[in-house]
Formats: structure tokens, C-alpha cells, sequence
């Protein structure tokens, strides 16, 4: 099924290129975006150079991250490397520009550099000045992997194909770019290389379902302010739970639709902000829980809810304090590439997919999880004793087979368990303990309807709808007396 899979896959990626290049004979690697380029007497111009119109063609398609067809409507597309060698050159998210630019300024320290690069052709060996050259700018991609090369260790050809010495095959110009430093003090004797390794896709149908999911976070929290009885300890903490799950989707969702441009790194510092409470929120909720079900004579502390928030708000600041002075002191020094966040980089969001991220993702969202696990079996085999114990006095059940798979479903999703369990089964698959992906689209799948799935066990039971019919029927009773008052 796999290989069928992947068979149709590339026969659709060639059937669209070959529609798709019938124009111009142009890879879409070798071609820039020219619908925001200035016209000057009825020419477009790049570069300080006037595109030839034979080399300006239309294209229905443009190639996603996982390297699959992305149809468009008809894109003008400018061939740029016929006249000149061309040279990818890596851009970080948070500097890419809607129209395919880079702010980055990297045209004015290409001049104060005067940098050069050894390209081979079939007439030989040639230095050119990066002035010289033609440079498309490529972004990050979030699984990269960067590499210090010296200038005696790599092979450029003037057809854009890389070659390095200690690496197997070639890479053409889809598959890297270059990330000139010019600030280094070795900068003519050394060049970093972000080689795109890892590409990934994102499960069929997981926007939508995480868009549906939006919405119900919305209901849900409407519904515990609305109804007062609610509003309770446990309540307000599931609320700033919720209303933190929502912030990190919102970002997560416009990054996906390309809204983030301008904002790029400070939405993805806010987003790590968020993502960050509400694992710290998930932990709050589950100790209230496993507080308020296994004490005998609960008693709800004064101001516990604004110690908690307290707790929750600035254990996350800090975080994010510490990852945005991670990125601002190594930006400029690639040899602690591998240990950045890089937020704003591969992805305006946080890097969370190699060993440094337990430093700062990985490591504290296990220990949160570990902990959510520890309250949740504690908590159901509490309640499993409890019934247990009735169940003897009483000689009947108290409650069917069904409604306790629900009320510890409940527990499950509330207090984030499955959290531990997409960062175990990305362990097992980082070091192929799974073979198949099944278990991980399972959780993805979970967690982008988590919004939905915490609307139906929380506001579609009966007690909870029963509490906002009496709401209901007691502001327009309130309203009615007030009315007769007058």
C-alpha cells in the first residue's frame, strides 16, 4: 500500500510538472515569483536586470515542505538561472516577506564582504563574486541539518548541485542552501550549509479538524463564565487551560495559512508561551482534581486560583525569557546551531525535534507529563476503590460499564495524560521502535480535536446542561420580575 502510495504520488508530481513547465523550460527551484516586481517600460527587472520575456512562464503548482505538488492558480514565474549561475541562500522565517524577499540584508553585506565562491563547470574551475551570481533565497526547513564546511571540503557546480566530501550524493538546489556568515572571522575559509533532510507533511484533514476544535474551545469556555456554578476552583483553572490551548492553535493555525509574516518570531515566542501554560495548567488541574476526589473534608484555600495563576504565568515568562536569550546570543554563531530554539528560523515556532529541545520543550513537558500520569492512576484507582467498597455494601453497581469508561475518559483527556503519550511515541519512532506511523497520526488526530472531545464530555453531559437550562430560565424569570416591577 505504501509503495502504490508513493508511486501515484510521483506520477501526480510529474503529470503536473510537465503541464506546469510547458511555458518555459525551467525547474520551479530555478525561478522566482515576479507578480510584485516592479515593471519598467513594460519589463520586469530583478537584480538590477531586465528578464528576458522568454523566459516568463506561467505555473499551476509550487512544491510543499514534504516535497508534494501544491496546485495553484496559474503563478507568473521567472526563469533566473539561464543567464547566470544561481545559489540558494538560506532566509530565516521571522525575515521572509510575502512577495518571497528576504529582509535580512543580506545585499549590503554581500557588498561589504565581497565574498567569493568556487563553482566548477565543464570548462573548468571559476571564482565568483556573490555580486555576480544570481542569489534565491530558500527558507529553513524544521528538520535542517547544518553543516560548517570548509572551503576545501565542497564542490559547487555551476547547475547549482552541491557536493561535499564527507557526505554520500549530491544535492541539487531544492535540497539546500547556503548561510553566509559575514561577521566571522573565518568567513572565506568556511560556509554553513542547511542541508534539507527531514521533510514533513501535515496528516489529511488535521487543519480543519484543529479549526472545528477552535471553535468548540470558544463554547466550552463561554459556557463555564456564563453558568455561575461553574466558576469554581477547578473551573477557572480548566478555563485558562482551555483559553491557553486556544492561543497556541490560533498561532499555529495562521502560521499555517502564511498570516504571520512581520510577526513571525514574536508569534512564535507567544506561541511557546502558551504551549507552555497549558502543560503547566494540565498539571494545576489534574492535582486539583486528585486533591478535591481522594479528600474526605476538602477545603478550597483563599486565593488559591490567584496563586496558581501567579505559578502558571510566570513559570512560562521565564521559559520564554530563556529561549528569546538562547536565540538572541548564538543567532550569529552557527557552531551552537544545533542547540538554538531557532524560533523564526525552520518555523516561526519553537524547534522541538532534536536532543538540545529537552532542555527546553522535551525534558519539561515529559516531567509535567510524568506527573499528570502519577495523579490520573492515582485518582482511578481511588474512584475504581471507592466503588468497590459500595459495591459490597450495597450489593448492586453503581453505575454501568459505560458511564465509568466515560467518567474516566474525562479524567484522561482533563488531565492532559495523552500528552506523555505523543512524546513517547515520538521517542519510539525517532528511534524506530515503531515502524508505522498509525500511532502518532492516532494522538495528532486526538490532540487537534481536543477541543471538540473536552465540548462533548464537558458541556453536552447531562448535568452541565441541566446547570445552563437553570441559568437560562433564571435571567429571563430575573428579567420578567424586573419587567413587572415597572
Amino acid at each position: 500500500m505504501g509503495l502504490l502510495s508513493k508511486l501515484l504520488g510521483i506520477i501526480l508530481i510529474l503529470t503536473v510538472v510537465k503541464k506546469s513547465s510547458a511555458d518555459i523550460s525551467c525547474h520551479l527551484s530555478e525561478t522566482i515569483d515576479i507578480k510584485y516586481l516592479k515593471r519598467v517600460n513594460g519589463s520586469y527587472i530583478f537584480d538590477g536586470r531586465e528578464i528576458p520575456a522568454h523566459l516568463i512562464g506561467k505555473y499551476n503548482y509550487t512544491v510543499q515542505e514534504n516535497g508534494s505538488p501544491n496546485l495553484v492558480v496559474n503563478n507568473l514565474r521567472a526563469c533566473v538561472c539561464k543567464k547566470r549561475p544561481c545559489v540558494p541562500i538560506c532566509c530565516p522565517r521571522k525575515n521572509m516577506l510575502p512577495n518571497g524577499t528576504c529582509n535580512d540584508n543580506l545585499k549590503e553585506e554581500i557588498v561589504r564582504g565581497n565574498r567569493f565562491l568556487n563553482l566548477n563547470s565543464c570548462k573548468g574551475n571559476g571564482q565568483y563574486n556573490l555580486l555576480n551570481l544570481t542569489v534565491i533565497r530558500d527558507m529553513f526547513l524544521p528538520c535542517d541539518k547544518m553543516f560548517n564546511i570548509g572551503e576545501d571540503e565542497f564542490t559547487i557546480h555551476t547547475n547549482g548541485t552541491l557536493i561535499i566530501d564527507f557526505i554520500k550524493g549530491a544535492f541539487s538546489k531544492e535540497d539546500y542552501c547556503l548561510y553566509p556568515q559575514f561577521h566571522s572571522e573565518i568567513q572565506n575559509q568556511s560556509i554553513s550549509v542547511a542541508i534539507h533532510i527531514c521533510p514533513r507533511g501535515i496528516p489529511e484533514g488535521f487543519l480543519k479538524i484543529m479549526m472545528m476544535s477552535l471553535v468548540c474551545f470558544i463554547l466550552t469556555i463561554a459556557v463555564y463564565l456564563y453558568v455561575r456554578k461553574l466558576r469554581n476552583l477547578f473551573g477557572k483553572c480548566l478555563v485558562s487551560c482551555l483559553f491557553s490551548m486556544f492561543m497556541e492553535h490560533l498561532i499555529w493555525i495562521l502560521d499555517q495559512f502564511d498570516l504571520l509574516y512581520y510577526t513571525c518570531a514574536p508569534a512564535g515566542y507567544s506561541k511557546y508561551f502558551f504551549e507552555m501554560a497549558s502543560h503547566l495548567w494540565f498539571s494545576i488541574v489534574s492535582f486539583c482534581l486528585w486533591n478535591v476526589i481522594t479528600s474526605i473534608n476538602y477545603y478550597e484555600p483563599r486565593y488559591q486560583f490567584e496563586k496558581y495563576s501567579a505559578f502558571v504565568w510566570i513559570t512560562a515568562a521565564i521559559s520564554t525569557g530563556v529561549i528569546y536569550v538562547m536565540n538572541g546570543i548564538w543567532e550569529k554563531d552557527l557552531q551552537k546551531w544545533n542547540w538554538m530554539p531557532l524560533v523564526g528560523f525552520s518555523d516561526c515556532a519553537v524547534k522541538v525535534w532534536d536532543s538540545s529541545s529537552w532542555i527546553y520543550y522535551q525534558g519539561p513537558i515529559m516531567i509535567l507529563g510524568i506527573f499528570n500520569l502519577i495523579m490520573f492512576v492515582l485518582t482511578a484507582i481511588y474512584i475504581l476503590k471507592v466503588k468497590r467498597e459500595i459495591n459490597r455494601f450495597i450489593q448492586t453497581e453503581i453505575s454501568t460499564i459505560f458511564q465509568s469508561y466515560i467518567q474516566f475518559l474525562r479524567l484522561f483527556a482533563i488531565m492532559g495524560v495523552s500528552l506523555i503519550l505523543l512524546q513517547i511515541m515520538h521517542l519510539a519512532q525517532k528511534h524506530e521502535i515503531i515502524q508505522t506511523d498509525i500511532f502518532i497520526k492516532a494522538i495528532l488526530y486526538f490532540h487537534s480535536a481536543f477541543g471538540i472531545i473536552i465540548f462533548v464530555l464537558f458541556i453536552l453531559k447531562r448535568s452541565t446542561l441541566r446547570m445552563l437550562r437553570d441559568r437560562y430560565r433564571g435571567r429571563k424569570k430575573k428579567k420578567e420580575l424586573s419587567k413587572g416591577r415597572k
